[in-house]
């Protein structure tokens, strides 16, 4: 039984799907509000972009990514000049420094995810902890709080 007070469609949708590791299931939906006789047409045009597909980890297509840095300091100071190029192209940073990692902007097997973490205006990290600014915690029981940095 409802409630007259609701002013909401309630929308569930189960899936059972046996989803191993590397995979990916996609399922793509909209949900049309128009005048009852213009719905028909409205979700007609709407119907090829809709999409449900389980995703193997080859099915992934992305393109390179290429993390750069020089081995000397900039005007002798300890700090490095570091880039990223995508895909077959150099940034003029990249140029000035050699290839220290290749990766891929897809997931795949034996891929581990790489994160840049910007905390302020100074201070940036490229590498797998996408906490690493996050302030410690002392057990398992606290909660990560990443948005203080």
């Amino acid at each position: 039984s409802g409630s007259y007070l609701r002013d909401y469609t309630v929308f569930t949708e189960i899936v059972h799907a046996n989803i191993k590791p590397g995979e990916s299931y996609v399922n793509r939906q909209y949900i049309m509000v128009d005048s009852y006789k213009s719905m028909t047409k409205t979700a007609n045009d709407w119907v090829n972009e809709t999409m449900q597909a389980m995703l193997l980890p080859n099915d992934h297509s992305g393109d390179t990514i290429t993390l750069w840095s020089n081995d000397d300091g900039i005007n002798g100071s300890d700090k490095h000049i570091f880039g990223a190029s995508v895909g077959n192209g150099t940034s003029s940073k990249c140029s000035q420094g050699v290839p220290r990692c290749i990766g891929s902007a897809a997931p795949g097997r034996g891929l581990s995810a790489l994160f840049e973490v910007r905390c302020g205006d100074d201070d940036v990290y490229v590498g797998h902890d996408k906490y690493h600014f996050s302030p410690q915690r002392y057990n398992d029981t606290l909660p990560i709080r990443s948005y203080v940095c």
